[in-house]
């Protein structure tokens, strides 16, 4: 990663002493971006950092990550993602900061998110992210926040975050039109404690909800942004995401419950121009053991081609830092819309809920049933 070769000005006033420095009607231009404020530095057994940071247009297209064709170093057996690191060791940095972040457009090359609004403190023992808020490129938005705090002993948790008619882009192609951006929902609540990672990912009480529209997925975008594993999955899942430019969906639900750090997800669904896409399992985050089900029918009406292998019965097993298919798809296929059984596939069958498969609208009877489950 390195900064693009565009013309930098900087202009500030410097106040201060060799214990507090402020850098007042700060204005810094790097092409077609530029950002303002007033910063004060203090020097003392902790380096702070407060103030404020705005930005009328900001062009943050040069950060996008490149996909590498280096093999990435894989885990070592038996490794955790999350590990018995304590929560807050912020003092060991020797940085606290309380600074607010006003953005009123960045541009991310594929994709532009607007009205940014971020008030991040970071102090000993206390991170606390408020206020949260976005909107998207045609409008939606997303709000809330996040705390971690152990200034009373036991650091507690509490995240937040609700959004609504949001359209992002995130995983959008070059020239790939606005309108054609999935529209999202999101609920999310989540609240845990603990002294180390591991004990608090354990604790972790709450629910996720997610439902978006129909729209597009780039595949040469979206694939930077998931890992090798994940990219594997879908091709897997979705064989013509391997062919097409884009994933036409139709639409998407996300449910899940987390009890004591066990989340379960019940359902997930994809339903896509070719293929219907439903998901259910744990993952339980106390022993990292991840266990989902994941059954694919084709759409009525689609035909499939010979040589178009369509996996319909898949199971992801292992642990969140060694994740692996353990059904071998090959055993499990429908090629050219003929069925090949297996004496394994019963075993996940009972593990996957098929009441969605042969719904005309999967999506809105999952929904219907998310929303009286909650009730």
């Amino acid at each position: 990663l390195s900064i693009p070769a565009h013309a930098i000005a900087l202009d500030t006033r410097l106040e201060g002493n060799f214990e507090q420095l402020a850098l007042n009607d700060l204005q810094l231009n790097l092409g077609a971006s530029e950002v303002h404020g007033n910063l004060q530095f203090g020097f003392d057994e902790l380096t702070s950092i407060s103030g404020e940071l705005n930005s009328s247009h900001l062009d943050l297209s040069w950060w996008l990550p490149e996909k590498s064709d280096q093999p990435k170093s894989q885990p070592e057996p038996g490794a955790l993602v999350f590990d018995d690191t304590p929560v807050l060791r912020i003092e060991d940095y020797g940085v606290e900061t309380d600074l607010r972040l006003r953005f009123d457009l960045v541009d991310l090359g594929n994709t532009e998110i607007k009205d940014i609004d971020l008030g991040v403190a970071l102090h000993p023992r206390l991170l606390r992210i408020e206020p949260m808020s976005l909107r998207g490129s045609t409008g939606g938005a997303i709000s809330g926040r996040a705390l971690v705090d152990g200034r009373r002993g036991t650091p507690e948790m509490n995240f937040d975050m609700q959004a609504s008619d949001l359209r992002l882009g995130l995983a959008a192609v070059e020239g790939q039109s606005i309108d054609t951006y999935p529209e999202t929902d999101i609920n999310m609540t989540l609240t845990g404690r603990g002294f180390t990672r591991r004990e608090l990912v354990s604790s972790l009480d709450g629910k996720i909800r997610i439902q978006a529209g129909p729209g597009k997925i780039g595949k040469t975008t979206a694939s930077l942004f998931f890992s090798d594993f994940m990219t594997d999955l879908i091709s897997k899942l979705n064989p013509f995401s391997e062919t097409n430019e884009y994933t036409n969906y139709e639409c998407s639900v996300l449910a899940a419950d987390v009890v004591s750090g066990v989340v379960a997800l019940d359902p997930v669904i994809l339903n896509t121009e070719q293929l219907t896409i439903l998901s259910d399992g744990t993952i339980d985050l106390n022993t990292e053991i991840v266990e989902l089900s994941f059954n694919t029918k084709p759409r009525k009406g689609l035909g499939i081609s010979a040589g178009v292998i369509i996996n319909p019965l898949i199971k992801v097993g292992g642990t969140l830092a060694t994740p692996a298919i353990e059904l071998d798809p090959e055993r499990a296929m429908i090629s050219s819309g003929l069925a090949v059984a297996t004496a394994g596939l019963s075993l996940v069958a009972k593990s996957v809920s098929n009441r969605f498969l042969s719904s005309k609208d999967p999506c809105g009877d999952a929904l219907a049933e998310i929303a009286e489950r909650d009730r």
